[in-house]
């Protein structure tokens, strides 16, 4: 269970992506994967086995962070949508920070 200060945090790492237009969601992802261009690729809990079996195998970027996030954070909501399968963020900064916080919330 995240803290409320931790919940303020993601909001504003989330924010700061999406102001950085660092957040790539759809085909932007997809064509971000292929390119090497994302830091961490978060799968929410509404992708699909055969959808996250396909992003994974998009990038061949051996540094990137991967995390199947199944918390109660609204990764969808504060990425600006209302649903998503996954979500990508090429800060290498922001993905970092935004790993650690879920990734206790697993």
């Amino acid at each position: 269970m995240l803290t409320e200060e931790q919940i303020h945090k993601l909001n504003a790492y989330f924010g700061f992506a999406n102001k950085k237009r660092c957040l790539f969601v759809g085909i932007k992802l997809e064509e971000a994967l292929v390119k090497n261009k994302i830091s961490l690729l978060l799968i929410t809990k509404n992708c699909e086995i055969k959808n996250e079996e396909k992003f994974r195998n998009l990038s061949t970027n051996k540094n990137m962070l991967v995390l199947t996030y199944s918390g109660e954070y609204d990764v969808s909501l504060a990425s600006g949508y209302e649903k998503l399968n996954a979500v990508g963020v090429g800060d290498r900064g922001l993905a970092k920070a935004i790993y650690s916080i879920l990734r206790e919330d697993k």
